[in-house]
């Protein structure tokens, strides 16, 4: 029986526009995010996907992008299901702001611990504020259940019950399923596919999210040999990876050939199979840097192989 599951996070949205912590606010797509869920939708269609369930979040750049998507394929008549569990991170007091005014006001190194780590929460909604879910008339939710802020952690635990209850069942009897969703929803159902546990995924966030605040935790996309022609694919695979994370690709001289080195705010799965798949076709050999520590460089290369599907050598970097 073949299984078929399609991950598709929501188009830009308005205040990823403006640099904005976003979380559970309910903002709409950009002329541009919408242009992205149509091309989503072609390039699956054109790829001879179709779907018996879509499930998505109850925000509004999710559900936008899910319709988008399948009207490009023709299929709106496709059920659909919306539940609160796939929302984006919710960012608490932080939702509404600036990200780079957030940072001058509590310092760069205070926003990259709230928005980088993997368990530390945010500063908390108050819950008389208009923000807060339980003044939302969409969430009836217990008090438990009712986030005034998540850490990344914390997001994903949430996903998990419609997992396991919900969608799984729908792969395992046969259905094709897409999930249109969010960033960091949809980091969560990648780590429990990958099998990646909260160790390794912190140190992914630790060790990879930041070139500030790790100088040596680069990703590595080096030619297997000193042919020209390969290091410009390398150098083009990891351009493409380049993203909304604000992402420096620079080339660099190895002793074995041109190398190319990746530094990022946020290299994540994508990325990694986009080069990876780079890395098959132009053999190209791709390395995890882990700063100096050896068990970070096997932590974060236990990650990427996960996220890149084939084999990736941890080597520790100064």
């Amino acid at each position: 029986m073949v299984h078929s599951l399609v991950l598709l996070r929501h188009g830009e949205s308005a205040w990823n526009k403006l640099n904005v912590f976003t979380g559970w606010v309910d903002v709409d797509l950009t002329d541009e995010g919408r242009l992205q869920a149509q091309r989503a939708g072609a390039a699956l269609a054109a790829h001879g996907h179709g779907f018996d369930v879509v499930y998505t979040s109850v925000l509004r750049r999710a559900i936008h992008t899910m319709w988008l998507a399948v009207d490009a394929m023709d299929m709106m008549y496709v059920q659909d299901v919306k539940s609160w569990r796939l929302n984006e991170r919710h960012y608490g007091a932080l939702q509404g702001l600036n990200k780079a005014e957030t940072a001058v006001k509590h310092g760069e190194a205070q926003v990259h611990i709230w928005r980088r780590s993997f368990d530390v929460q945010p500063p908390p909604l108050d819950a008389a504020d208009p923000r807060h879910p339980s003044n939302d008339p969409r969430y009836s939710l217990s008090s438990a259940d009712c986030p005034a802020t998540e850490s990344l952690k914390d997001c994903i635990h949430r996903c998990l019950p419609l997992w396991h209850e919900t969608i799984s069942p729908a792969i395992t009897e046969g259905k094709s399923v897409l999930i249109s969703a969010h960033g960091n929803s949809l980091r969560g159902i990648v780590k429990l596919l990958d099998a990646v546990s909260d160790k390794v995924w912190a140190v992914h966030r630790r060790c990879l999210s930041s070139a500030a605040d790790h100088p040596s935790a680069l990703l590595a996309v080096a030619a297997a040999h000193p042919d020209a022609a390969v290091a410009q694919k390398a150098f083009a695979a990891a351009s493409d990876c380049r993203g909304n994370g604000g992402k420096e690709v620079e080339p660099a001289s190895a002793e074995d050939g041109a190398e190319v080195r990746l530094r990022g705010k946020d290299i994540c799965t994508t990325s990694a199979a986009t080069i990876a798949a780079a890395a098959a076709t132009a053999a190209i050999r791709v390395t995890a840097l882990g700063g100096a520590s050896t068990v970070d460089a096997e932590l974060v290369a236990q990650m990427m192989t996960c996220a890149c599907g084939v084999p990736i050598t941890p080597v520790p970097f100064a």
